[in-house]
């Protein structure tokens, strides 16, 4: 008799750059959209009474998106649906002002921090699902299955051959011998598929990763932006200083009409260059903590101070986002550098 499982969600291999993509279309989409609507004086698809929304048309191709999902299989269809979804997500989403205030108000100031803040959150998500624990042994068979249900059809080529006998040829206790045989026969039974010429954006993604990869090991790079954070920093926090001592002495200052978001900006931010300074402190003793201090300014920086500078200053706060990316993709870098050679030198157990 077989001992029925309680039904869990199977996730999918390379579910997490789906996600990216989702979300990159998405931002792209409203960037596009806010901007285009801006040169063009905002016009009306319809004419008179009648106004069509491009939310609906958010709504159309998130519908699309999903009949692919639903009626489609493949890593190819997902990746279409993950594209197409995301560009209807960003059309619904960049409306978002008219369906949280009781005017309809497409201009509703807090809007621009309502979508940064569901992109942040959409970005971590994957972030988080790639870093996530290891497929367990059925989820790697499932997508193996998958893989090789594809192949019937059109063929495997040898990269994606390689990458489905990986998830099933590997070391785990959990496995089903006989399962990952006949996987294994399956796999190596369907038809070769010759490798297409590689498309024109893979190229160019590949080619901007690699020279980003060449700028990251620059010193000169990481000096100079860590530098012209900790200095930012220092301003941010002198800023939240003057703030607070003109208040105490029972000032008054007008910061337009969200006065409560800048408040709140200046907090986070001010919390984000402590951190930041004391990093900066323990950079010459401590370079391994130092740079994780960096990392937690980055991030308190991104996920509270961002959020309130994009209530105040709208899409205007791209600039400073556009920086904290920068800083973040360089500390990264750095703090994995060290950690590796950290491990590299610690002196094994025993010896």
């Amino acid at each position: 008799m077989v001992a029925v499982r309680r039904l869990r969600p199977i996730r999918i291999a390379g579910g997490g750059r789906n996600l990216e993509l989702f979300a990159v279309a998405g931002i792209a989409t409203v960037l596009v959209t806010r901007g285009y609507l801006a040169l063009a004086h905002y016009p009306q698809i319809g004419g008179g009474a009648l106004h069509i929304a491009h939310v609906v048309w958010g709504g159309l191709l998130m519908l699309c998106a999903l009949l692919l999902a639903l009626l489609y299989m493949g890593s190819g269809v997902r990746t279409w649906a993950a594209l197409i979804g995301g560009i209807g997500f960003g059309l619904f989403v960049d409306e978002v002002g008219k369906f949280v205030t009781s005017r309809t108000d497409y201009f509703y100031r807090p809007a621009a921090a309502i979508i940064y803040l569901v992109f942040a959150l959409l970005v971590i998500l994957a972030r988080r699902t790639r870093s996530h624990r290891p497929l367990q042994a059925a989820e790697r068979y499932a997508n193996a299955a998958y893989a090789a249900v594809g192949g019937l059809t059109t063929g495997l080529t040898a990269e994606e051959r390689r990458s489905a006998l990986e998830l099933v040829q590997r070391d785990d206790p959990a496995e089903s011998p006989a399962i990952a045989a006949a996987l294994t026969r399956l796999l190596r039974a369907l038809p070769e598929r010759e490798m297409r010429r590689r498309p024109a954006h893979r190229i160019v993604a590949d080619r901007l990763s690699a020279a980003a990869e060449w700028l990251l090991r620059r010193r000169w790079m990481v000096v100079t932006m860590i530098t012209m954070f900790v200095l930012l920093a220092l301003l941010r926090l002198l800023a939240g200083i003057a703030v607070g001592l003109a208040l105490a002495v029972g000032g008054t200052l007008d910061f337009g009409p969200e006065q409560g978001a800048v408040m709140a900006s200046l907090l986070s931010g001010a919390a984000s260059a402590v951190l930041a300074v004391v990093g900066a402190v323990r950079l010459r003793r401590h370079r391994l903590q130092a740079f994780e201090l960096f990392r937690v300014a980055i991030l308190v920086d991104i996920l509270f101070t961002q959020v309130f500078a994009f209530t105040s200053d709208q899409f205007g706060a791209l600039v400073g986002l556009t920086f904290d990316l920068l800083v973040l993709a360089v500390v990264t870098y750095e703090l994995d550098r060290l950690r590796m050679q950290r491990t590299s030198v610690e002196p094994v157990p025993g010896t």
